[in-house]
């Protein structure tokens, strides 16, 4: 019987291990180890290389709700102009807005909702809009990180856990995963790394083209939005608080 000590408050971890496990073996083992101090670690999606021993916060504060992609985020998204939306959207329905060098775009909350992320871009900027229902948080960031001194465009989804109510994002690129709040890293070997938060607003339908006459509106017809187009418009977390 080997014991190691884990970089959590007052816990230790046990493991019984055969004479020929390498001190390699059980390195490799223990960030594997640590996805057991997250909360619902049934419900951890087992896809993830994510290296727990590597972060910023405690794995305790994470809640694992869901499967990883559960929620299908907008990649390379269509739009529609003013004249096209005018029969889709109502007047005063919300969105969230972002203009870059005179272009501007808007991302419906209905649509959102069930999305969560919409990886676009604007005027040559690779954006990511986000947005996280339980807590009417809706943040728009570049997308663009320096890693190891190399520029890098990174890619989001919904990694399906939350940490203070709060939707945790991954990228693909390393699956660290990512406060949506913060645009901050927390866990992997991206942790503390920071995405730059770009300027956007949240207004009605009307608001944004009389603004941005030219603007465009995220469409419906998105292959991401096949099976979720009648639900667009309802509460999917009636019961969130009911969880346990």
């Amino acid at each position: 019987m080997i014991c190691f000590r884990l970089p959590f408050p007052r816990q230790i971890v046990f493991l019984s291990v055969l004479p020929r496990l390498t001190p390699l073996t059980i390195a490799l083992l223990l960030p594997i180890i640590a996805m057991g101090q997250i909360e619902n670690p049934d419900r951890i999606d087992p896809r993830w290389k994510t290296d727990t021993s590597i972060r910023s916060v405690e794995l305790y504060e994470i809640k694992a709700l869901l499967d990883r992609d559960a929620f299908p985020v907008f990649k390379d998204p269509k739009f529609l102009k003013k004249d096209q939306a005018d029969t889709t959207y109502y007047a005063m329905e919300p969105v969230v807005s972002i203009e870059i060098d005179g272009k501007a775009k808007a991302y419906p909350l209905n649509m959102l909702t069930f999305h969560e992320l919409a990886n676009d871009e604007l005027s040559g900027i690779p954006i990511l809009v986000s947005y996280c229902p339980l807590c009417n948080s809706a943040i728009v960031f570049d997308r663009r990180l320096l890693v190891n001194g190399e520029d890098k465009t990174l890619e989001f989804g919904v990694s399906g856990m939350l940490r203070n109510s709060d939707m945790i994002m991954w990228d693909t690129e390393t699956e660290s995963w990512w406060q949506q709040f913060t645009g901050e890293a927390i866990v992997g070997q991206l942790t503390n790394k920071l995405l730059d938060i770009l300027p956007s607003k949240v207004l009605s339908v009307e608001e944004f083209f009389n603004e941005y006459p030219k603007g465009q509106i995220l469409a419906k017809s998105n292959p991401e939005s096949e099976t979720l187009i009648t639900a667009y418009g309802k509460n999917p977390y009636e019961k969130y608080d009911d969880l346990k």
